[in-house]
């Protein structure tokens, strides 16, 4: 059972948050410039209503969600962040999706392709959902720190017995070359205390426990 200290797990989280601002400040300023660019070029030219199409209104909207979608997510990461939920069983893929689409721009800018391998067959496993979505990121962010010349970054799963594992990969680059956070280190702790681990050997793995019948959710201490 978990007994963290709520107000330092509370600050570790957001802090983590932070920390996933400053890249994706870049893809959240890009669109809005153009978003406010545009609607002011209208404005000026004093048109009856925006064309649709390119430098239109379609671009317009599809340069609003891309805003929308940062926001959005970096909202929710600081709400879970203050009052984390226990761990609860949660489905792998959608929150990789979630932080790989956050940092998918930023990843792309350092000159990595993003390959995400996680079967259909992975079973949902028990974790507390934003700690999985900032440990994620905080290696990724490492990565991108780390990577100097253009290297493909694989992320993959794995069943093994009651444990799964994702592993996080760049090829070219040892875990060795790549230095972690003390913050996020201190993150890691903290997730560890409910069965998110992090070892490091040929490549960053993050275990966590299957979720099923034998292994209920775990309470807040």
């Amino acid at each position: 059972m978990s007994q963290d200290n709520p107000t330092s797990g509370s600050v570790l989280r957001l802090a983590a948050v932070g920390r996933l601002v400053v890249p994706v400040a870049h893809d959240i300023n890009n669109p809005l410039t153009a978003v406010l660019g545009r609607i002011q070029l209208h404005m000026t030219r004093g048109s009856a209503g925006m064309p649709r199409g390119p430098g239109g209104l379609d671009d317009i909207y599809e340069q609003a969600l891309v805003i929308s979608d940062k926001v959005q997510t970096l909202g929710t990461l600081a709400r879970e962040s203050i009052a984390a939920a226990p761990p609860t069983p949660v489905v792998l893929t959608d929150h990789v999706a979630e932080i790989t689409q956050l940092l998918g721009r930023y990843i792309a800018r350092r000159g990595m392709e993003l390959h995400v391998d996680i079967p259909t067959t992975i079973p949902p496993v028990l974790v507390r959902p934003v700690d999985l979505k900032l440990c994620i990121a905080e290696v990724l962010l490492a990565f991108c720190g780390a990577v100097r010349n253009p290297a493909p970054l694989h992320i993959v799963a794995e069943a093994q017995g009651d444990k799964v594992q994702l592993s996080i990969i760049a090829q070219g680059l040892l875990p060795s070359e790549v230095s972690l956070a003390a913050e996020g280190a201190h993150l890691m702790g903290i997730a560890a205390a409910d069965g998110l681990t992090l070892t490091v050997e040929e490549s960053f793995r993050l275990s966590m426990p299957v979720a099923g019948p034998s292994r209920p959710a775990v309470a807040l201490g």
